[in-house]
């Protein structure tokens, strides 16, 4: 007999997971593990579900951090996003990831099974929508990242190491663990990067250096 493949989703909008736990259903080889409303305890979620897919509503380009985490702690799950956004930062970020497939939300119900089949064969499905900006972003040299230009000169080595793990989408905790410096330490220097930058907020910044495709090497000028 054929192993059920087990599947977590994470989703604030009850109503879309309820449509999504109808569809797997309807195939006798899939079962969900667990439903989550938030990604604050991912891991644990992921932990205590034991999924082979995890399925992720992506709302904003924070929950690509929560994304990295997954595929870094659990790189043998497969993660499928699905999102309303068509946004070539969130696209790029997730990506970067290690996202598996990246479904539009008005095509996931029913292209669902379908892609997660794809997804267990080595395949990575996404709308055709997403596919097109990927190509697109391939064509104009998107994902080779530029040296910075001058307005990042005044950012210390450490700013820029921190600047550059935010573009790679670690969070503030991971970040620290990786630098060996507490989390109010790492926040403090966000905050500093933000200030000489001329952004106003985490979400600015990463934006705007993906947007720039802004990498920061220890002898940047």
């Amino acid at each position: 007999m054929i192993p059920k493949t087990r599947i977590t989703i994470f989703d604030s909008n009850p109503h879309v997971c309820n449509d999504i736990i109808k569809v797997l259903k309807e195939d006798p080889n899939m079962e969900v593990a667990a439903t989550f409303t938030t990604m604050v305890h991912c891991v644990e979620a992921v932990v205590g579900s034991q999924p082979h897919v995890v399925l992720v509503d992506i709302t904003r380009m924070e929950d690509t951090n929560s994304i990295r985490l997954l595929h870094q702690q659990f790189p043998h799950v497969h993660i499928l996003i699905y999102t309303k956004l068509e946004d070539d930062e969130i696209i790029y970020a997730c990506i970067l990831a290690g996202v598996g497939g990246y479904l539009l939300t008005n095509t996931i119900l029913h292209s669902l099974v379908k892609s997660i089949h794809e997804m267990k064969v080595g395949g990575r499905p996404m709308s055709p929508q997403i596919a097109r900006r990927v190509f697109s972003m391939l064509q104009r040299g998107s994902h080779l990242k530029k040296q910075p230009s001058a307005k990042y000169s005044n950012l210390t080595a450490r700013e820029k190491e921190i600047l550059n793990y935010l573009t790679e989408g670690l969070s503030h905790k991971m970040i620290g663990f990786k630098l060996n410096i507490a989390y109010s330490t790492v926040r403090s220097h966000i905050k500093n990067i933000c200030k000489k930058v001329e952004v106003k907020s985490l979400t600015e910044l990463v934006g705007k250096a993906l947007r720039e495709n802004i990498v920061l090497g220890p002898n940047a000028i």
